[in-house]
C-alpha cells in the first residue's frame, strides 16, 4: 500500500540488536531469496558502532563468548552491510 515509506529500526547497539536489525533487513538463515518480508530498505537508527566502541563493533572488553559468536556469523552473513 505504500512502497516508498521509509522504515527505520531502532535497535541496541550491541550483538543481539545487530542480529534483529540483520533478520529483519536480510532475512534469517532458514529465510528463503525474495521473501516478501525483507526489508531491504531498513535504516538503523541509534548510536552506531562507531560511536560507541570506537568505530569497531568488535573490540568492547564486556562481550563474552556467545557475542563474539554472534559477532563472527554476522560478518560472515553480512558482511559491512549494516
Amino acid at each position: 500500500a505504500f512502497p516508498n515509506l521509509p522504515v527505520h529500526c531502532l535497535v541496541d547497539c550491541n550483538p543481539e540488536g545487530l542480529q534483529i536489525l540483520a533478520n529483519y533487513k536480510f532475512g534469517s538463515s532458514n529465510c528463503k531469496a525474495g521473501d516478501p518480508f525483507l526489508l531491504p530498505g531498513l535504516s538503523w537508527l541509534g548510536i552506531l558502532p562507531s560511536e560507541a566502541y570506537g568505530g569497531v563493533l568488535y573490540t568492547s572488553p564486556n562481550f563474552g563468548k556467545r557475542d563474539d559468536a554472534l559477532i563472527g556469523n554476522l560478518l560472515k552473513r553480512v558482511g559491512g552491510c549494516l
